[in-house]
């Protein structure tokens, strides 16, 4: 039987087009030089130029919110917008958004980058006939640049070669590290704060206090450290006198810890105090120490001021010596040097007294109504004297000793009175403030956390630990900063505006009353310390209280809390004035915030409160993800430049020119033996079959027409 034919069979014709040009003709034709915008092709000019848009525009939003995280970490007010984002948490929706955006962008970059390069090592650098088929495949298809690191016979002869292998090694990095980016930007942010849009507050307003005899202010802690705001002269030390300084503070109408710690802009009517204490040498005369019982201990005399000594006192020259009869801290101990025992008295109850601070915020005065004087408008600011043991163990007990004393020496604001031995025992100051206080429209901020320190007792000393609350009232002797105090800024005086006539006594806000509650509050909270049923003294002693740190049970004693807080600041800085402006400030306060819930008189005030948000806190992540783009930015310039310099026959894409460029005389034998191999079966038939392999290969325009991959030194053929 005749094998089976089929005689309709179909012969397949060779790819060509009718009117081909014939290999001759080829031969004959210089290729046309293609424009470098061909070359890349319209998809590559488009990542090119849109892609650096859209690689741009994601970094502004990023930037705008970095910056005003800024902004808003440093206390000041933000932008509406800002805060309409970071309240809708739209914040780190807008990081990944915008990182998604611009790694999508450099990888689309990055793959047009490697292509580019491809081309110039194909056509410049050159490469191994094994290489061959990689190198042109990638000019087609897109692939990021660490592809182009896993070739081992990458050349590195010559500062080209080095130098695409460079850019190569960058590019690579960079696009590595880019998958990092949302991660990178995420690293600054942190817990912070930030200030919200002003708002209305509806506070409460100082007005005439009623008066509540059975406060005992300086027996009681402090239920808090409460943060205020201040406007401060410098602390002044003269020869015979230590002066604070105009210190004016601002009380927050604002019952809330959270609410005073979190303020950072308030406007709006607010007591405010000038809480100055000069502390002077006073003038002594007939003085009597009483130590016929060391528990009732006595000093008892007169007291005045030197004529013109003290040029922030006014009325010194009119003022005759006031009597006084001030109780000591009870004697238990016998010591030659004696700490802490200390005697805060009010010599006569203020009556008598005349003498004024110069430039009082609030002006005493005495109003009189039906030929009387009414009570509670004192005539001049209020003066305490401090009287501080020095040695117990110089002091004279026993029966019969009640004597005269007289002062040895001066010691700064400090007068050392003697006992009969002229030997010093103890030491005596006036202290002189102004405790009026007027409710202002007043503006206050700050740009930073306030604090309201909590008073740790120290259980090694055996007593409380003050330093963070001496540092928030100012106590020491250097000026410390107001956002390491944790306190607001006062604006300037010049702009504080009155709510009513100071003369004007009504029943409005800020009554004459008013302005003296705290005179009164202290006037009606002092007593005799030693009025105790354990007395046995006929006479009573000037109002005040004992400070000492051996309280006894039989006297009215300072607050442990209160104590400790007196007592240290009087250690550490030396100053009287210091450590009774930090009393005064802290009962006032104590005064004010009991009040100030049943206060019936209400106002509204512009305010705006931090509020705790994850944002950026620093520019660290977000610099060094622009300086990725930017150095992807740099390398795409760059490598676009060789691209355009260094080749002519790469285009950008295209299938078919990568697999051709490679079909040549030097290529064939591998070709067709490579159809079934991998390519490490294809490298061992090469050795085996002695395939020449040691030159490099670059593109080239031959005789026949066609580029192709060719040796190095080959002639054309």
């Amino acid at each position: 039987m005749a094998p089976y034919t089929h005689t309709d069979a179909i012969e397949y014709a060779p790819l060509a087009t009718r009117g081909a040009i014939t290999e001759s003709q080829h031969a004959q034709l210089e290729p046309r030089r293609r424009s470098f915008w061909e070359r890349i092709g319209l998809i590559s000019v488009l990542i090119l130029f849109v892609g650096s848009l859209v690689l741009v525009l994601p970094v502004l939003p990023l930037a705008w919110i970095w910056q005003e995280s800024m902004t808003a970490t440093s206390g000041k007010e933000p932008s509406a917008l800002w805060i309409k984002v970071l309240k809708a948490n739209w914040t780190t929706k807008i990081v990944t958004i915008c990182t998604a955006v611009i790694r999508t962008a450099m990888a689309a970059q990055a793959s047009l980058v490697t292509a580019m390069l491809a081309g110039v090592v194909l056509e410049r650098v050159g490469t191994p006939v094994i290489d061959g088929p990689f190198w042109s495949m990638i000019r087609a298809i897109s692939v990021a640049p660490i592809n182009l690191l896993l070739s081992p016979n990458l050349r590195t002869k010559g500062y080209l070669s080095f130098f695409v292998y460079m850019l190569i090694s960058i590019e690579a990095l960079v696009t590595i590290a880019s998958q990092f980016l949302s991660t990178l930007l995420i690293f600054d942010f942190k817990n912070s704060t930030f200030t919200d849009t002003n708002n209305s507050t509806s506070i409460r307003i100082l007005d005439e206090y009623p008066l509540r005899i059975s406060s005992t202010w300086w027996s009681m802690a402090p239920a808090s450290s409460w943060t205020y705001a201040e406007l401060s002269d410098s602390f002044v030390e003269g020869i015979n006198f230590h002066d604070t300084g105009h210190t004016y503070q601002a009380f927050l109408p604002l019952e809330e810890e959270l609410q005073r710690a979190r303020l950072r802009h308030f406007r709006g009517p607010a007591p405010v105090m000038d809480q100055r204490v000069v502390c002077a040498k006073p003038s002594l005369i007939n003085l009597t120490l009483d130590l016929v019982n060391p528990y009732f201990a006595r000093l008892s005399g007169q007291i005045a001021f030197d004529n013109r000594s003290y040029p922030m006192l006014q009325y010194t020259e009119g003022q005759p010596h006031l009597p006084f009869r001030c109780a000591l801290p009870a004697i238990t101990t016998l010591l030659n040097s004696t700490h802490g025992e200390t005697s805060f008295c009010w010599p006569n109850g203020g009556a008598g007294w005349q003498v004024l601070l110069r430039d009082p915020l609030v002006k005493p005065m005495l109003i009189e109504k039906e030929g009387a004087y009414i009570a509670g408008y004192p005539k001049a600011s209020t003066m305490f004297m401090i009287l501080d043991l020095v040695s117990t163990a110089k002091l004279r007990t026993g029966t019969g000793a009640t004597h005269a004393v007289n002062v040895v020496r001066n010691d700064g604001p400090w007068a050392m009175i003697g006992n009969t031995s002229d030997t010093e025992a103890l030491r005596v100051t006036a202290c002189t403030t102004n405790l009026g206080v007027e409710t202002l429209s007043i503006d206050m901020h700050s740009h930073w956390e306030g604090l309201e320190p909590r008073m740790s007792w120290n259980r090694q000393a055996e007593r409380y630990n003050t330093e963070s609350i001496r540092r928030q009232l100012g106590a020491s002797l250097e000026s410390e900063s107001f956002n390491l105090r944790g306190v607001l800024v006062l604006n300037p005086k010049s702009q504080w505006q009155s709510l009513t006539p100071q003369n004007e006594p009504s029943d409005n806000v800020s009554t004459p009353a008013g302005r003296w509650i705290f005179t009164q509050a202290i006037a009606n909270s002092l007593r005799d310390p030693q009025a105790t049923v354990y007395s046995n003294i006929s006479t009573s002693a000037n109002p005040g209280v004992i400070m000492s740190r051996r309280s006894s049970f039989v006297h009215f004693n300072l607050h442990e809390s209160l104590l400790s807080l007196f007592q240290d600041t009087l250690q550490a800085t030396g100053s009287p004035a210091l450590a009774t402006r930090a009393l005064l400030t802290r009962v006032c306060q104590m005064v004010y915030y009991e009040k100030l819930v049943s206060l019936d008189i209400s106002a509204s005030a512009s305010t705006s409160f931090s509020i705790p948000a994850f944002i950026p806190t620093q520019w660290t992540g977000f610099a060094v993800a622009m300086a990725l783009i930017g150095i992807h930015l740099i390398v795409m310039v760059v490598v676009t430049g060789l691209f355009w310099k260094h080749t002519c026959s790469s285009l950008i894409g295209n299938y078919w020119q990568a697999v051709s460029q490679v079909f040549s005389k030097d290529t064939i034998t591998i070709l067709e033996e490579a159809d079934r191999m991998n390519d490490k079966e294809v490298k061992h038939w090469i050795k085996e079959n002695s395939v020449e392999l040691s030159g490099y290969n670059i593109l080239r325009h031959r005789a026949n027409g066609r580029i192709v991959l060719t040796m190095e030194g080959e002639e054309d053929t």
